[in-house]
């Protein structure tokens, strides 16, 4: 993730985070990370997409996984 950006509207609300993989257990991994993190809570994985190789995409070659994983911001952290 190169940056975050919240406004107050939305500091108790679950946001998507989208990031990119090598293969699916990078998702796995991303979604560890952020639970143990002190940042935020109720992570779950809402996506893991596969592209294929599809050369017509605008990712990486080697990062063909899409994941989107929900996080809500701890509201203890916000107030920082």
């Amino acid at each position: 993730m190169d940056s975050l950006t919240l406004d107050t509207s939305a500091l108790d609300k679950p946001l998507s985070l989208t990031a990119l993989g090598k293969n699916r257990d990078d998702a796995i991994r991303i979604k560890t990370s952020l639970e143990k993190s002190e940042i935020f809570s109720d992570v779950h994985l809402e996506t893991v997409v596969y592209s294929g190789g599809n050369q017509s995409s605008d990712k990486p070659a080697d990062y063909p996984i899409t994941i989107t994983i929900s996080v809500t911001p701890k509201p203890e952290v916000l107030k920082q």
